[in-house]
């Protein structure tokens, strides 16, 4: 195939790689990817990425459990402080 040998050639290989070749199932892919490409939150909050299918509830959605996140391990960082008194780690 043509693929193969460009991969060949481009990378310098000495063989073609191997590879199989997998049905792909008959399904909506666009409802499949909306469905499946939640909006991105970064760690700081500073930064959205959403596609134009999310809806406003959905982006607030991600963004309370980004928030959710950072307060759980800001809590669990408060409480894991390895201090020993008589005996127990608290």
């Amino acid at each position: 195939s043509s693929i193969i040998d460009s991969l060949r050639y481009t990378f310098n290989l000495p063989a073609a790689p191997r590879y199989t070749v997998d049905d792909v199932p008959d399904m909506d892919w666009i409802q499949h990817v909306q469905e499946s490409w939640t909006p991105i939150i970064t760690r700081d909050s500073k930064f959205v990425l959403r596609f134009p299918w999310h809806e406003d509830s959905l982006v607030m959605k991600a963004c309370q459990e980004m928030e959710r996140e950072k307060m759980q391990a800001a809590m669990a960082a408060q409480f894991d402080t390895g201090v020993k008194r008589e005996g127990a780690v608290v």
